[in-house]
């Protein structure tokens, strides 16, 4: 019985390492299209989650390494750090987009456009290879995904806006709306694991 015990929990941890091996690679590529894409459109909201979507890749890469343990108590600790790189990543949205609030520049809608739809499709399809996480850390990192998926549907929705009305401030509002919500859900996310671990 124990032996099929310690089977089935090496089964769960390797299936979740590998869904989280798999996040981060996507999260890798797409970090670097974003960039150029930022760059290339002028997109404070792009170019500044480019940094967001670099950090969710060096975090789900420990949360990987953390996986790899086979372990309730590596997991819980790579969720936090996953966390934590997510909290640090929203605030570093909201400053930049602050700064792009007080000197706006003209975006490229067209291109805002095209990568908006290429970080849904990616995001999305990492959001789906951790979707059946068991432990804390998949599920902390499933949850950066799909908040990654809905931060680009917005991106997309404001792209198409500021094309129909030529209001630039759209760019910089949406991603501190964005950054906000993230930073609502890691925390949510946060608090109830921390109280786990601390009672």
């Amino acid at each position: 019985m124990e032996k099929h015990h310690d089977h089935h929990d090496h089964h769960h941890y390797g299936s979740s390492a590998k869904s989280i091996l798999m996040a981060l690679v996507l999260n890798l590529v797409f970090s670097g299209l974003e960039l150029i894409g930022g760059l290339i459109t002028n997109s404070a909201a792009i170019t500044s989650d480019s940094l967001h979507s670099f950090a969710d890749a060096v975090s789900t890469g420990i949360a990987y390494l953390f996986e790899r343990k086979k372990s309730e108590k590596y997991s819980l600790i790579g969720g936090f750090i996953v966390s934590g790189f997510l909290i640090v990543g929203s605030a570093h949205l909201i400053i930049e987009a602050i700064e792009r609030i007080e000197d706006p520049a003209e975006v490229n809608y067209e291109g805002m456009m095209l990568f908006a739809v290429l970080g849904v499709l990616f995001n999305l399809l990492a959001a789906l290879a951790t979707r059946e996480g068991k432990s804390f850390n998949q599920k902390t990192v499933n949850l950066h995904m799909l908040e990654d998926t809905f931060s680009w549907i917005a991106v997309l929705i404001g792209a198409i806006t500021m094309k129909l009305t030529g209001i630039h401030l759209i760019d910089p509002i949406l991603s501190i709306a964005i950054a906000i919500y993230i930073l609502y859900r890691a925390i949510r996310n946060l608090i109830p694991n921390l109280k786990s671990v601390l009672k």
